[in-house]
């Protein structure tokens, strides 16, 4: 459970890291005190996981914060939003004064100016406004919030000239005013007459309708609303019956009385007048006496109905000879868009079986094994320097199905269900298979040359998927836009910089994986993005991926199962020995070749030595007067009192002094321990010849000393006075 805990805790901590960088994005100087408050709350999580708290109470402290800075705010924006669209313009402050003191901003700051003078002046309207533009001029993102809050207030009291006058900029053009400004302006321009500007305007807002990823769908749902109300107020008969009929995201969401109506008005001003007003009062007669709607509904068609001449003699040509004008263009960039940006269903099949098996592999190792344990990591399929340099290349495989612990397995099948369908979508799932392995391949080789004992893992292969996205949205692989957020170059970049930091904090992560991974997967997805623009080439491309894919993954199993069956893995395997002779010591002895003499460990009558994977042999040579029995009581009380004074040292168990048949007079005695939650076995062989006692200590990280019980042996049964 405390395992489970920690995941959610790292999961909270991304997010935060996640919405601190896209507040940078926003504007540093605007945000950086709110930016404060959430790094203090991230390091201060941090830092409690490192003190080793308990990882429930980490977390009972995380979502308090995330509550208190994060999910009230937007909860307290949303009330905002509420009392605004309602002109309750005397309650907002309360809520704005609460919002500014808890999420610290220069927005939230000048949010609370605003509504300290909508409070104020909120039975006096024409003051309010002439108040809140004395607050223009102080720059982005400033003077946009307040333009959009003197638009709300002017829409609610149906000032559409005004609305124009403030919120709309001189020097901008349309494409240069904001999303939600160009709604507010468009509904403004068809409220005067002004058509033309109006649709300039909507040719401007449907161009920014994908432009926020993040606000897709909302934008979306928004555009299509006034999209009604521009063919409703502009008399397109066809492009509005279109659109009631095209079932898109938005059209659900308008009442059906409120869209039968536009309809009546959208007959109107297209020139059929009997049509429209028909319309229009078969709906109003259907809507109930106490419905508020009614009242706007007859209010709209009376005055219509009073201006008709009007409108037929002047309005109605106009309107018609900008149909013909605009109608092909607009829809050409509706559909474009919509085009552009169609979201695909992502293929997800062999993504979710690799993620799977994975898992399953992983799970077993992790329940059935001690990852802790290096040899049972060697057995299980570790890369490691040694290793590859003995030929032992299968493991450049094998290690992407071994994980150290939950938190670490948990994160990379995230990482890979989250990338791993675009990619499989976009390239096929022969690629994705290719890039994932071979970006393994490389983060394990780039691992081995540098040096490390052991590694394992997938996140050299999920993080070349991860580059892998960003080669092919940098070389807009078809469809590649499809999926805005997970090709995000500058969210990609960031999980990238997430994943590095967890590298470094967690032990056993190794950072030179994650980076080989990723410097593969972008090399090979650069190359696959040239050839995958030929359909006929992608087809076999793929084909010859998984078939290469396949034959590498059948290849190092073979080898894996068969090592693992004939003992040939270190250190059970054939171990040839070299002798040492340093000239500080009185002895000399023979060792693995594969070990070496530690630097600066000759010491006076004792010398160092070390294995691959940081085994430790100690040898040392003391005067003794007293008796074996003595002697070994002395050396076991001594080793004692010093694992009682170490915090981090858990003695498990020790076993008596036991003679062994090395050579004469040879005693051993086996330490089991826990040193920093690791397994650790220190066998100590003691003998004794004439008034000296040499004490040879072996440390591994097992418990498993099949194999390294030869190697003890050899050393003991080779050391010989000079």
């Amino acid at each position: 459970m405390d395992e489970f805990f920690k995941i959610i805790v790292y999961i909270i901590v991304a997010n935060i890291a996640y919405l601190i960088f896209n507040l940078i994005k926003q504007g540093f100087k605007n945000y950086y005190n709110y930016i404060a408050e959430l790094f203090t709350l991230m390091i201060a999580i941090l830092w409690l996981l490192n003190k080793g708290f308990y990882s429930g109470w980490v977390l009972l402290a995380s979502v308090v914060g995330i509550l208190v800075l994060i999910i009230l705010p937007v909860m307290l924006q949303g009330k905002i939003d509420s009392l605004m669209a309602e002109s309750r313009y005397d309650e907002i402050k309360f809520f704005a004064d609460i919002k500014a003191a808890i999420a610290w901003s220069n927005p939230n700051y000048h949010l609370k100016d605003m509504a300290e003078i909508a409070n104020k002046y909120s039975e006096n309207p024409s003051k309010m406004i002439e108040e809140l533009k004395r607050l223009i001029g102080l720059g982005e993102p400033y003077d946009g919030m307040t333009r959009l809050f003197l638009g709300l207030v002017h829409f609610n009291s149906r000032n559409f000239n005004d609305l124009i006058n403030d919120l709309r900029v001189p020097d901008k053009t349309f494409d240069q005013h904001s999303f939600e400004e160009l709604l507010y302006l468009v509904r403004a321009y068809l409220e005067t007459t002004r058509y033309d500007e109006a649709v300039e305007a909507q040719i401007a807002l449907e161009k920014k309708i994908y432009e926020n990823n993040d606000e897709k769908s909302e934008r979306k749902d928004n555009a299509v609303i006034n999209r009604f109300i521009f063919y409703a107020f502009m008399g397109w008969k066809e492009e509005y019956d279109d659109l009631l009929n095209s079932n898109k995201p938005g059209v659900d969401k308008l009442p059906l009385e409120l869209k039968d109506f536009w309809r009546g008005v959208c007959f109107f001003y297209s020139g059929s007048y009997d049509d429209g007003e028909k319309q229009m009062r078969s709906v109003i007669d259907k809507i109930p006496e106490e419905y508020y709607i009614k009242e706007f509904m007859q209010k709209r068609m009376f005055g219509m109905l009073e201006h008709k001449d009007f409108f037929d003699k002047h309005v109605l040509s106009k309107l018609k000879e900008l149909h013909e004008k605009y109608k092909t263009g607009l829809k050409e960039l509706i559909v474009k868009n919509e085009k552009d940006n169609i979201e695909i269903k992502p293929q997800k099949t062999v993504t979710n079986a690799l993620s799977f098996i994975i898992l399953m592999v992983s799970v077993i190792y992790i329940v059935v094994f001690n990852v802790s344990d290096s040899v049972e990591l060697i057995n299980m399929g570790a890369v490691s320097s040694f290793f590859v340099k003995n030929g032992e290349y299968f493991r450049l495989i094998s290690y992407v199905f071994v994980h150290i612990g939950f938190i670490h397995l948990i994160m990379n099948l995230f990482a890979l269900k989250y990338f791993g369908p675009p990619i499989e979508t976009l390239a096929g799932w022969g690629v994705l298979l290719a890039i994932f392995f071979g970006s393994g391949i490389s983060g394990g080789a780039a691992s081995a040359y540098y040096g490390n004992t052991l590694t394992i893992g997938a996140s050299g292969g999920v993080l070349g998927l991860l580059s892998a996205a960003i080669a092919f949205n940098l070389f807009k692989i078809k469809g590649a836009n499809s999926f805005s957020n997970q090709s995000n170059i500058s969210n990609l970049l960031f999980i990238i910089a997430i994943n590095i930091g967890y590298g470094f904090m967690e032990k056993g992560i190794d950072n030179r994986a994650h980076l080989g991974g990723l410097l593969a997967g972008f090399i090979m997805a650069s190359i696959y993005a040239v050839i995958l623009k030929s359909n006929e080439l992608k087809k076999i491309v793929n084909g010859v991926s998984a078939i290469v894919t396949f034959g590498v993954i059948g290849w190092a199993l073979y080898f894996h199962i068969l090592g693992f069956n004939e003992n040939t893995f270190y250190p059970l395997k054939n171990i040839e020995y070299q002798l040492c002779d340093v000239a500080s010591t009185s002895f000399r002895l023979e060792y693995p070749t594969c070990w070496s003499i530690e630097e600066n460990s000759a010491k006076l009558q004792g010398i160092g030595l070390k294995g691959p994977f940081n085994e430790k042999l100690l040898v040392a040579v003391c005067l003794n007067t007293d008796s074996e029995k003595d002697f070994l009581k002395m050396y076991i009380d001594q080793r004692m009192n010093e694992y009682e004074k170490e915090d981090n040292f858990d003695l498990k168990s020790v076993t008596d002094p036991i003679k062994v048949e090395v050579r004469d007079n040879t005693y051993k005695i086996i330490w089991n321990l826990k040193v920093y939650g690791n397994t650790v076995t220190w066998v100590d062989h003691i003998f004794f010849d004439k008034d000296l006692a040499f004490i040879v200590s072996f440390i591994v990280a097992s418990s498993h000393l099949q194999g390294y019980d030869n190697i003890m042996e050899h050393v003991v049964s080779s050391l010989k006075m000079k």
